[in-house]
């Protein structure tokens, strides 16, 4: 998203919860922001819509970031505050205790559950102006070669991206998709390896994604209500 409210440049802080997500609050007004969506749902600026950035922020490791970028400069640091020493080494036995139950605090700022996935389910979210659709994560892993799908009108592959360990999706215009050693390649001749969208003559090509998000089924059913769910008949 653009961070211009009204064609001022604002800056944004995290401020607390809504749907049980990360709400942000803007510096000027203290307004409060749906970080996913861009829509403003509280104070002076209720109702504004952040513009959004064609940029892609994809979920991934070292390994898949360098598989795409294999020049990108990186760093590795051991230097974790003691905060975040302490909840890396306790999160397993929080996440045991809860199982698939939001936490206390997490629970005050939801409504009624959407109850077609179970609350910790994983998987990726997509949406449009027009449409939303979530796609299970056992649903990607199960589909090797990935699933063309079609939504608002463009088709789009999903897929279980082995490299980043994480789903992955963008817009293809393709009827037919393979799996081979190197990676996915359409009927239209274009291949994905790599990271990288080649032509059949090898050219590098531009990768046009979906808004989309690696989620918590709850995240992203609270936040587009009446989704359609990949899958479901």
């Amino acid at each position: 998203m653009i961070p211009i409210v009204d064609g001022k440049l604002e800056q944004f802080s995290a401020r607390g919860l809504y749907n049980g997500l990360v709400l942000m609050g803007d510096y000027t007004t203290n307004s409060y922001w749906d970080h996913i969506t861009g829509e403003c749902v509280h104070g002076e600026h209720l109702g504004k819509q952040l513009d959004f950035t064609d940029f892609d922020l994809l979920y991934t490791t070292v390994e898949g970031a360098l598989t795409m970028r294999p020049d990108a400069d990186y760093a590795v640091s051991n230097n974790m505050p003691l905060r975040g020493r302490f909840m890396k080494m306790i999160q397993p036995i929080i996440h045991k205790i809860l199982g698939d139950r939001l936490p206390p605090h997490f629970v005050r700022t939801v409504g009624e559950a959407d109850t077609r996935r179970t609350v910790m389910d994983l998987g990726l979210g997509i949406w449009t102006d027009n449409a939303s659709r979530y796609y299970p994560l056992e649903t990607l892993k199960a589909q090797s070669s990935g699933i063309l799908d079609s939504i608002d009108g463009e088709t789009v592959f999903v897929f279980y991206n082995q490299s980043t360990q994480s789903p992955d999706a963008f817009y293809i215009d393709a009827k037919n998709v393979t799996q081979d050693s190197d990676g996915y390649r359409f009927d239209n001749g274009v291949r994905f390896v790599k990271g990288q969208l080649c032509s059949a003559t090898g050219e590098a090509l531009s990768i046009k994604r979906p808004q989309q998000m690696f989620t918590r089924w709850y995240g992203f059913s609270y936040t587009f209500p009446n989704c359609e769910i990949y899958g479901d008949s």
